[in-house]
């Protein structure tokens, strides 16, 4: 609330003439620095919780106030939104927005800090709001209480199937998010920062990439009596041309490409589709029910073929928690799949070790099945889906830096 918040008013922020009086004694009137004064109190507040803990832990500043680079500080929020249908749009084209401006961590109130959300967006909102780079339940006090366990069984279950799908993705977002620091590339981001030589992705602003392999199509259309009676929802998308892709849903290649496409969803359904090339590390999280004590858990290894048979990824692994990654103390693995041969290699030399292993790796866009799968030269169990060209590895808990792979195929 730090913009700052003065509900007395008119404004509801400080009056633009109010005065602040400088350490040497000159006066500076609040509308000279207002949109700066909520980064000036974010950034005070992280530096003050890094000396608290003695520059060894990481702090976390949630703001609802930002400013030119209050993306070095923390996170943001969108402010008081509503639980209607035009904020599931709206979260979208703001944290975008700010996205190509800078801001790349932000999130928005779900699912409506204000009002009552009807069964249908609460499933919406939480659908969205689980890809956005903040997730986060959120609403004001004299609001219905918005607990999970207390809404309908249908919203439950919708709810309990996004976040579940966050915790699946945890370590992608958190790869994505590192990344981040090093680019300044945004996490969400606009179709037209991914495929820039596709002029249809320049006014599409209806569905997004998030990171460089997930394209999202939200739930922004408003169903129907009919629809909502058959709980189902309306999403329209378009896959750029210039990628192979993958139905999330199916795991089956896309073949219907550069064109706007309207289907009905169920509740439980999202137009998500990776892009071919992909890597994608997985956390498995059966049963559990805080992330922090699930996140050393093992992972799965998703390999998504180009038309090339080639694929590409990376995992970003530390404690989460302490600065020392500064130090070098993370491991960072690049993926790599020819075909046939899929591998890992840690890019960071450090002593630094996560433990972190692999359970299971699934293969997809495979034409034939093969005639063996090795890891290290050892047989493993695999099993092949021919209907579907899928490929599921079973690995006895092989550690990331050991990954090595040999799909041996027909001739």
């Amino acid at each position: 609330m730090n913009e700052p918040s003065v509900f007395s008013t008119p404004e509801k922020t400080l009056p633009g003439l109010s005065r602040h009086y400088k350490a040497d004694g000159r006066v500076v009137y609040h509308r000279d620095f207002h949109n700066a004064y909520g980064a000036l109190q974010q950034r005070s507040s992280y530096r003050g919780i890094l000396a608290r803990d003695n520059y060894e832990l990481r702090p976390f500043v949630l703001t609802r106030s930002f400013f030119l680079g209050s993306q070095k500080f923390g996170s943001y929020w969108t402010g008081d939104n509503y639980a209607v249908d035009e904020e599931v749009y709206g979260s979208m084209k703001m944290i975008l927005s700010n996205s190509v401006a800078g801001a790349i961590f932000g999130g928005s109130d779900v699912p409506g800090f204000i009002g009552q959300p009807s069964d249908e967006l609460y499933i919406r909102m939480y659908q969205m709001g689980s890809w956005e780079p903040f997730f986060r339940a959120h609403c004001d006090i004299n609001n219905q209480n918005r607990e999970p366990w207390i809404q309908s069984e249908r919203v439950q279950e919708a709810i309990r199937a996004s976040i579940n799908t966050r915790y699946d993705f945890i370590h992608y977002f958190y790869t994505t998010h590192q990344q981040a620091t090093q680019t300044g590339e945004p996490i969400m981001r606009t179709m037209w920062n991914e495929f820039p030589d596709d002029e249809t992705m320049f006014r599409m602003s209806t569905q997004f990439m998030l990171g460089d392999h997930l394209l999202v199509a939200p739930k922004i259309d408003t169903p129907s009596s009919d629809q909502d009676s058959r709980q189902v929802q309306q999403v329209t998308f378009n896959l750029p041309r210039s990628a192979d892709w993958y139905n999330y849903n199916t795991g089956q290649r896309d073949y219907m490409l550069g064109v706007d496409r309207t289907v009905e969803l169920s509740d439980l359904e999202q137009a998500i589709f990776v892009k071919g090339g992909a890597i994608i590390p997985k956390l498995q999280h059966e049963g559990c029910l805080a992330l922090t004590q699930c996140i050393d858990e093992p992972i799965s290894v998703e390999v998504y073929q180009n038309m090339y048979g080639q694929a590409s990824g990376s995992l970003y692994l530390d404690d989460g928690v302490s600065l020392d990654y500064q130090n070098g103390a993370y491991e960072s693995f690049n993926f790599s799949f020819n075909g046939n041969h899929l591998t890992a290699v840690n890019a960071n030399d450090s002593t630094y070790s996560s433990n972190k292993v692999v359970n299971n790796v699934d293969i997809y866009g495979y034409g034939l099945g093969p005639l063996a799968v090795t890891q290290a030269g050892q047989d493993v169990e695999w099993s092949f889906q021919d209907y579907m060209g899928i490929l599921n590895i079973t690995l006895p808990g092989v550690p990331v830096s050991e990954l090595d792979i040999q799909v041996v195929m027909r001739c």
